[in-house]
């Protein structure tokens, strides 16, 4: 050990060496006795802790009367030392009950006596109100004071204090320079800082590859906090090639430090292959390392895993655990957890005031679904009598932050005047926000609102708006509303071709409602679009999931061999199924295969009973009201043929010429026979051939049918009507062999 003797009386040097070797002092091959490291025997104090090595004698005297004093000075260094280590204790309860007081006292004691360790602890106990008033300016004093010293925590330190602004004026450069001082002494967590502020540009330009530098300096100490830094550099490939594997390399590292965020995203990894084998067991025993740490992250997920059985075992116990863990430290989201496991009795017992508390804990918090949960509470009186103000207030609360389920709360609030005055407006303004933010179920809900005029101004365009949003996130069922303004003209301008779009985009999400009107719009409508076998594939698909008015559709397919084979008995079975669902259109279509026992199922008692169901359901209806084409024709047709009602053919012709007017192609048929055959009425073959014309234009096969066999009767190459000359232009081959046929008829007879 190196002595600093600064005496006039060279003979007084040497007996103060002589007294040191006596007292037992070594004079080489020093071992610092606070930290316990050995140093170079060249060094005048501990590098670690700042421990003075050899004695420094600050005073100068030359009469040997003083040669007391002299030896008082020369010790003096030790018991700056010795108070040092009593801080120490004291600090960390080494020997002694831990006591932050007596820690700062003596701190205080060795620092004034020059100790510069002591001096470094005294502004880590200031920073952090440890034994003191917390004070960041003294703080910052006794760093700059140790820092000038050198002492490499103090410098590291006060580029804490930079960085934060705390006790000094905010500024990265400074922090970097002070980080960089402590780094350059080799002190590993300024090491890692000064890493950070490259890795994110802080005080200095981004630089990857000297962050990467830095972590390995710190890495390469055992600093974990580094090493799992550098991990997240390999994984991210930042400043050097990415590699899982090094990543694993650095973050089991520190994982085995200790170092809990190393040990989640190891558990990450091998829950996710990434790196190593995938091995769910490895990662959860990683998750609990990390979460028994005390990362309260890890414990919520850990929590919310058992809470509801994702890749564990259910268990609501284990999960009550972590909530309770996490809950206790303050964590918001475990908080409302546990109030959740309260109110649902999941894994405690249930106790509603329990549940009210920690709801109050975590929305007193700012915790959005807590403050949510509390308006239920409120509204619904769990642990709390009814208040819908205090609802509407916690509510409010949450809503200001945006929380949208508690403007949906609040806006039906606003819509019902419940716990605050009725105010459509400011309800219809919160739906909107709502939909605004991408909620499916408010966008519909919006979208049917305008649609329909319900509590709001009737205004399509804008339900068409929200239908839109709804539809463009893949929504089924906004697709198929969507669908329905481009086919009716509502909002919209009419476009049948967008409207099979829509409905084929929903029909293909097996949504029953899209995919039996995407069957009715290539039946019935008229052009490119139509095409009765997609219409029967559709109508199946819909039918198979139960879809009432599908099965009864593809049933009369059946019948009349419409994009399917004939089959009657696929057509009763179909038609069977339709009316145990109570579909009196299928009742009719039944009635009539049983009345004339078609594909052998003659029942005249069950086709009455069918006919008489119906009937009574048809003339209960209002005519005025209900004037649906369908609806219409079946009202016709019980006219027309009498079922379950005195037959009156000029009532069926009225009710067909209302819905002949929305060309259903089934009613322009009906009524161009009635005309044709003068039954009950004048006969009008020229309005019965128009009729037919237009059922035949829009796919009525049965309307195409007649045409050709009226044409084939005439025996004429040409008719006064146009529309009728091209229809038989279209089909003079066929129509020329039914006249052979009927020729043939006639010879033979």
């Amino acid at each position: 050990m190196l002595f600093e003797i600064n005496l006039t009386n060279v003979g007084l040097e040497e007996q103060i060496v002589n007294y040191l070797i006596e007292s037992g002092v070594t004079l080489k091959d020093a071992v610092c006795p606070i930290c316990e490291i050995a140093c170079n025997e060249e060094a005048i104090k501990c590098d670690n802790c700042g421990f003075f090595y050899e004695p420094k004698i600050i005073m100068h005297f030359s009469s040997s009367e003083e040669e007391k004093l002299h030896l008082v000075e020369v010790v003096l260094p030790y018991k700056i030392n010795w108070e040092f280590k009593n801080g120490v204790d004291f600090l960390e309860g080494r020997g002694v009950s831990r006591d932050d007081y007596q820690a700062f006292t003596w701190f205080t004691k060795s620092a004034e006596a020059g100790h510069v360790g002591a001096m470094s602890n005294l502004g880590w106990m200031y920073e952090n109100g440890r034994g003191t008033k917390q004070d960041y300016d003294k703080a910052a004093e006794c760093y700059v004071k140790a820092g000038e010293q050198g002492n490499a925590i103090a410098l590291c330190n006060l580029g804490w204090m930079y960085e934060a602004g705390r006790g000094v004026f905010q500024s990265y450069e400074n922090a970097v320079l002070q980080y960089e001082k402590s780094a350059n002494l080799g002190f590993a967590r300024a090491q890692c800082n000064l890493a950070c502020m490259y890795e994110n540009g802080l005080g200095v330009s981004e630089n990857y590859e000297q962050a990467v530098i830095w972590y390995e300096k710190a890495a390469n100490q055992g600093f974990v906090r580094a090493q799992y830094q550098l991990g997240l550099c390999y994984f991210r490939g930042k400043g050097i090639p990415q590699s899982d594997e090094l990543a694993i390399e650095w973050w089991r590292k520190s994982a085995i430090g200790g170092y809990v965020y190393a040990q989640k995203d190891l558990g990450w990894a091998y829950e996710n292959g990434r790196g190593v084998q995938k091995d769910f067991n490895q990662a959860l025993e990683w998750y609990h390392k990390s979460a028994d740490n005390g990362l309260v992250s890890m414990q919520v997920s850990l929590g919310r895993r058992y809470y509801n059985g994702e890749g564990v075992i259910q268990n609501d116990l284990q999960a009550i655990t972590w909530f309770r863990k996490a809950a206790e430290y303050g964590n918001a989201e475990a908080q409302s957890w546990l109030a959740c496991a309260y109110r649902d009795g999941r894994g405690v017992e249930k106790d509603e005031v329990q549940a009210l508390d920690w709801f109050s804990k975590s929305a007193d918090k700012g915790y959005l679904f807590a403050q949510y949960s509390l308006g239920l509470c409120h509204r619904r009186g769990i642990g709390v009598p009814p208040n819908d103000e205090r609802a509407v207030e916690w509510w409010s609360k949450a809503s200001e932050q945006g929380y949208v389920p508690a403007k949906r709360e609040l806006a039906s609030a606003y819509e019902t005047g419940t716990g605050v005055p009725k105010n459509s407006e400011r309800a219809f303004s919160l739906y909107s926000q709502v939909a605004e933010s991408g909620d499916l179920t408010m966008q519909l809900s919006l979208g049917r609102k305008y649609y329909n005029g319900d509590g709001v101004i009737q205004d399509e365009s804008i339900a068409v708006k929200w239908f839109c949003k709804a539809a463009e996130q893949g929504n089924s069922e906004g697709q198929s509303w969507l669908a329905c303004a481009y086919r009716d003209g509502r909002g919209v301008q009419t476009d049948k071709s967008q409207a099979v779009i829509w409905f084929e985009k929903a029909a293909t999400q097996s949504y029953s409602f899209a995919q039996y009107n995407l069957g009715k719009l290539f039946l019935e409508t008229d052009g490119d679009i139509m095409d009765v076998d997609k219409s029967a594939y559709w109508f199946e698909k819909a039918a198979q999931q139960g879809h009432s008015y599908a099965q009864f559709e593809l049933g009369k397919m059946y019948i009349n061999g419409i994009g399917v084979p004939v089959d009657y008995s696929s057509a009763r079975r179909w038609l069977q199924k339709s009316v145990r669902q109570h579909n009196v259109n299928a009742k009719l279509y039944l009635g009539f295969l049983y009345e004339h026992g078609i594909g052998g199922a003659y029942n005249i008692k069950t086709a009455m009973a069918l006919y008489n169901q119906a009937t009574g359901w048809y003339l209960q209806q209002d005519i005025r009201k209900n004037n649906d084409a369908s609806f219409l024709y079946n009202l016709a047709w019980i006219y027309h043929n009498g079922k379950g009602v005195d037959k009156n053919i000029d009532k069926a012709v009225e009710i067909y010429k209302l819905a002949a007017e929305q060309k259903h192609s089934e009613s322009l048929f009906s009524l161009g026979c009635i005309y044709y055959n003068g039954f009950d009425i004048s006969k009008d073959v020229e309005q019965a051939l128009n009729l037919w014309l237009n059922a035949s234009e829009l796919g009525n096969e049965c309307a195409n049918s007649w045409l050709k066999w009226h044409c084939a009767i005439c025996s004429e190459n040409t008719f006064p009507n146009e529309k009728l000359n091209e229809f038989f232009q279209a089909n003079h081959e066929e129509i020329h062999s039914l006249e052979r046929m009927l020729s043939e008829t006639d010879n033979t007879e």
